[in-house]
């Protein structure tokens, strides 16, 4: 219950103010609540994913060093694109050994 209770006021605003946006533009924009037809799966799983991955931070900010959290947050610029790269086949930026470094530097120093 704490944690619903502490994940839900830093959202509530936006979530009204997306609301009210959808209900001004709908018609004149012809849009939809869940985006266009086929990516109905995707934009529900993207919010189960948010979902899941909010959960769990505000569980790992109590149970494990913030030190460790905050290092694991500030490296998923580097996870993503070796995900990328090995799942989708996408080459690695230049600058992607400054990425590397930088987060060397951060969880070594």
């Amino acid at each position: 219950m704490y944690l619903i209770t502490a994940t839900g006021p830093a959202f509530n605003p936006c979530g009204q103010i997306s609301i009210a946006f959808m209900l001004l533009f709908q018609k004149k924009l012809n849009l939809r609540w869940l985006g266009p037809p086929g990516s109905q799966r995707w934009l529900i799983l993207k919010g189960v994913l948010q979902v899941s991955f909010i959960t769990c931070w505000w569980t790992a900010l109590q149970r494990a060093p913030v030190g460790n959290c905050v290092a694991i947050i500030y490296s998923s610029p580097i996870l993503t694109s070796v995900f990328s790269r090995l799942l989708l086949k996408e080459p690695l930026g230049s600058q992607f050994p400054l990425q590397v470094g930088l987060l060397g530097g951060l969880l070594g120093g």
